[in-house]
C-alpha cells in the first residue's frame, strides 16, 4: 500500500486525474494494491505509473488479491469462533469455581480459588477492563 507521507500526493494525483476525466476502474494494482484509472486508453496507477497490462491480466490480478483477502477474512473467523470457544469455556469454568467457593472452608484453598478466579477474568475480560 502508500505510505503515510506520500499518501497526501496519491490522493492528489487521483484527484486530477478523476478532475482530467479519467475513469477509476474497479481494478487495482498488481503491486501496491490502489485503485486503476484509465485515460486514453491507458491504465495508470497514480504510485506505480502507466501499466501496458492488458484488461484480462489485471482481472487475473483482482481475482488474486480478492483470494488472498477472502482467505484472511476466513482465518479472521476461524480465529473469532475460537476466541467465542475459548470465553465460553472461561466462563463456564469462572462459575464452577464460583460455586466451589461457595463452600470453601479452607483460606489456603479459598485463596487458591481466587487467583484462578483472577487470572479467568484478566483474561476473559482483558479488552473491556482496559
Amino acid at each position: 500500500m502508500v505510505e503515510n507521507e506520500n499518501r497526501e500526493d496519491v490522493i492528489k494525483k487521483m484527484t486530477e486525474l478523476l478532475l482530467s476525466k479519467a475513469t477509476m476502474l474497479k481494478y487495482h494494482c498488481p503491486d501496491c494494491k490502489l485503485p486503476l484509472f484509465e485515460k486514453d486508453g491507458k491504465i495508470i496507477c497514480v504510485n506505480c505509473g502507466e501499466f501496458m497490462l492488458s484488461e484480462e491480466e489485471i482481472v487475473q490480478d483482482e481475482e488474486k488479491f480478492r483470494e488472498g483477502v477472502e482467505k484472511k477474512e476466513e482465518a479472521f473467523h476461524r480465529l473469532d469462533d475460537k476466541i467465542r470457544i475459548l470465553n465460553e469455556v472461561l466462563d463456564k469454568k469462572l462459575l464452577e469455581l464460583i460455586e466451589r467457593l461457595k463452600f470453601e472452608s479452607s483460606a489456603r484453598e479459598i485463596i487458591v480459588i481466587l487467583d484462578a478466579i483472577k487470572k479467568i477474568i484478566e483474561m476473559r475480560y482483558k479488552n473491556e477492563l482496559q
